[in-house]
Formats: C-alpha cells, structure tokens, sequence
C-alpha cells in the first residue's frame, strides 16, 4: 500500500530518517539516499493508524530508475508482521472510504 501524505509510515535507514513510498507484508520501498544495493542497514519503522515502532532490517534488493530502493524488511517477529498486516488493513479501508468520497 501506498501511505497517506498525513500519515506517513516514517523510517530510519541507518542514521537517514525517511518516509516510505510504499510497504507490504514484508518489503518496503524508500528513496536512496547514497545506500548501496545488496547492503542490509538497520531499519526503524513507525506505522501510523495503529501508532507502533519496532527495530529490525532492511535488504536494499534493487535501486530503480527513479532512485527507489526496493527493500525486504528482515527479522520480523510474527507480531511485527501482524501489526504491518493491521496497518496495511487499516490503510486499504482508508482507501475505500476515500474513494467511495469522490465522485467520478
């Protein structure tokens, strides 16, 4: 899911603070700023909507064209992966509501 602009899923990638671009169950995406593909760095992560924060790691798989790094986020405890599931649900209903608001 892509997070709002009001409540963005904020990161620490090393001593870099960040917000996400997008999140799932178990990747993440991030602007590069000076990573290094292939590298493992330390990730913070705090999830709006359900208001959690928890430490773990990211992969930097793959920098895109638009300077993006697509990342798997490493050492989820079963309740971090639960809470990111929360949040994910929580922003796709978000979505909805926001939809069924507009008129097309």
């Amino acid at each position: 899911v892509y997070p709002s602009k009001e409540n963005p899923v904020i990161l620490k990638v090393g001593d870099t603070d960040l917000m996400a671009s997008d999140i799932s169950a178990g990747g993440i995406s991030f602007d590069n700023k000076n990573f290094k593909m292939g590298a493992t760095y330390p990730l913070e992560i705090t999830l709006p909507i359900i208001n959690k924060t928890f430490i773990v790691e990211t992969k930097i798989h793959k920098i895109d064209d638009k300077n993006i790094c697509r990342c798997s986020i490493v050492g989820l405890s079963e309740d971090q992966e639960d809470q990111i599931h929360s949040y994910i649900l929580a922003r796709q209903k978000e979505e909805i509501a926001e939809s069924k608001g507009k008129s097309f």
